[in-house]
């Protein structure tokens, strides 16, 4: 059975207890929690919306992977470069969808959460960034790991 993830439901825009013993959680904001269930409800129906298409539709175990994947990358976002996650440190009021459209948001996170593990995770989401986001870009939000 799934457990409510506190990250994204959770009303409330302060730290709350971590369930896993490391550090708090932060409650996301609620932009974030509106685009993540909107993302989730269209990926989840069967039918879309007059002008909408998707390819292929998330089963409840899918969605629910996809969603934990997700906040998993939104909270590196957010987590202090000090603790154990070794986040970015961006404000909770910044996270946004919008976000991944940004090719240095893919770079710092694929190469600060491969570095962490030891190991790749190509397939961590199967939320593929473009092909231009994955290559090097000029401009970086996030520092150089150069």
């Amino acid at each position: 059975m799934r457990r409510p993830n506190p990250v994204v439901s959770s009303p409330s825009d302060g730290p709350i207890p971590s369930d896993g013993g490391g550090p708090g959680e932060l409650a996301a904001p609620a932009l974030l929690r509106e685009e993540m269930g909107a993302l989730l409800r269209f990926k989840s129906a069967t039918l879309t919306d007059i002008g909408y298409q998707h390819s292929g539709v998330w089963e409840p175990e899918t969605a629910s992977q996809r969603e934990e994947h997700l906040v998993l990358l939104f909270g590196a976002l957010a987590a202090s470069p000090d603790d154990e996650v070794a986040g970015l440190g961006m404000a909770a009021a910044e996270l946004t969808f919008g976000l991944l459209v940004v090719p240095s948001v893919w770079d710092w996170y694929w190469s600060t959460r491969s570095g962490a593990s030891g190991a790749s995770q190509p397939d961590m989401t199967s939320f593929h960034p473009p092909s231009w986001a994955l290559s090097p870009s000029s401009a970086s939000c996030c520092g150089s790991n150069s």
